[in-house]
């Protein structure tokens, strides 16, 4: 918050404003939540703030008398309370996330900057269940801004071609909350506050949302084959291997962009250089070496090449690579071209590559290949139950057969009464 050099006569400021507004019943506008704002010139000449907010303005004039009080009395005192803000414990907090080798480290860091925005000057010890409350309310209620680029032919310069606003889901609040917590677990540890607020209720678990996406084989190569076409003299060939390696191997998008010719493993055998690691043309497969996307430190998986992709690796020339080319590489605008595709095809535009993983998991389920290697080709850890609830999606043909031992068993069952003549 930016406070007018006007004040800086006074040496202090401080003032309450409307935080939010609902409406009466006549429809008009009535204040419901406060923000309070208290700042002194530091001797450095810069304005010291805190902030508070409520729905209670006589708590908050309190509040503020309370540190003019405070200031009056005791100026230093005050100065050194102030060193214990949440924004300055979350900027040593973001330093800290740096050590953690996160794999989300980016999308972490901004997350606690959308905390500090919101809680302003705040002090740690504030930060309540009420608080909390509110920054869940904030989280909802507003949008997330996402810029898109396009680099000028001539210039060679990125610039901003559109933003792109999006409401938060409550998957997406629950993760800032986990965000939260673990920051004030930290501010605990170093006691910095005597204990963590209560998250009850804030984190709602049954609001975290389980996929339901999935694919025939009927409209998967529907899909590649609309990929394979030119439309308004645009194809998007360059799809088509990345999304078949993504349906025979359940391997996701950024553990296949990594993929060269030529792969290498250490004398142990475990990958080092992600890529292919062998192939027989004979048997027509072979054997690819990749990361396992979310592991930090990073771990390497070795997963078998299927014949379908063998085929279509043979048919764009993969053997005929040099050995840093990248097997399966995807522009960063994969996501568009996909949606494009998947709407020309007549299919479901919301259908994410991400979803081929639990194409090909169900597709081992039913191939009744051992719940050991099939984690372990995917890249789930051994015994998750991901595999059985996230990543489990049969479609309608696959149901149907899943009943075959039953019936089979129910009418021998019955044949066996008719044989027995038990019945005249």
């Amino acid at each position: 918050m930016k406070i007018a050099d006007k004040y800086k006569a006074k040496g202090k400021f401080a003032d309450i404003f409307v935080e939010a507004s609902r409406l009466n019943r006549r429809g008009n506008k009535v204040p419901y939540k406060w923000k309070a704002v208290f700042a002194f010139v530091d001797p450095t000449g810069n304005w010291d703030i805190s902030t508070k907010k409520s729905t209670d303005k006589s708590e908050l004039q309190d509040w503020l008398e309370q540190l003019e009080d405070d200031l009056k009395r005791d100026g230093a005192k005050l100065r050194a309370n102030r060193k214990g803000s949440f924004a300055e414990f979350a900027e040593r907090y973001k330093k800290n996330l740096e050590t953690r080798d996160l794999v989300t480290f980016r999308e972490e860091i901004k997350k606690v900057d959308v905390m500090i925005s919101f809680f302003d000057g705040t002090k740690l010890q504030d930060i309540d269940y009420d608080a909390i409350s509110d920054f869940k309310h904030h989280l909802l209620s507003t949008c997330t801004k996402r810029s898109f680029y396009k680099t000028d032919k001539q210039t060679g310069e990125r610039f901003v071609s559109k933003v792109r606003e999006a409401k938060r889901t409550k998957t997406t609040v629950n993760r800032y909350l986990s965000r939260l917590k673990d920051l004030l677990g930290e501010a605990e540890m170093s006691k910095k506050i005597s204990s963590v607020p209560s998250f009850k209720r804030l984190i709602e678990g049954s609001a975290e949302r389980v996929g339901t996406q999935s694919i025939t084989p009927a409209d998967f190569l529907k899909l590649l084959r609309i990929c394979e076409t030119k439309i308004h003299g645009h194809d998007a060939k360059s799809l088509v291997l990345p999304l078949i390696a993504g349906y025979e191997t359940g391997a996701r998008i950024g553990e296949l962009k990594v993929v060269k010719r030529s792969g290498a493993v250490d004398i142990a055998g475990n990958v080092i250089v992600p890529g292919i690691l062998y192939v027989d043309h004979k048997r027509k497969s072979g054997v690819l070496g990749m990361p396992i996307e979310k592991t930090r430190p990073m771990k390497y998986k070795k997963v078998p090449i299927p014949r379908r992709l063998y085929d279509a690796m043979t048919a764009v020339k993969v053997w005929d690579m040099s050995d840093d080319e990248f097997v399966f590489p995807v522009s960063s605008n994969y996501r568009h071209t996909l949606k494009t595709r998947l709407k020309l095809a007549g299919l479901d535009e919301r259908f994410h590559f991400h979803a081929l993983r639990a194409v090909n998991n169900t597709n081992r389920t039913f191939a009744n290949q051992s719940k050991e290697e099939m984690q372990e080709q995917v890249g789930h850890a051994k015994g998750s139950r991901m595999s059985d609830t996230n990543y489990y999606r049969p479609d309608y043909n696959q149901l149907m057969d899943s009943i075959k031992p039953y019936e089979d068993y129910v009418e021998a069952r019955f044949d066996d009464v008719l044989e027995s003549g038990f019945i005249e």
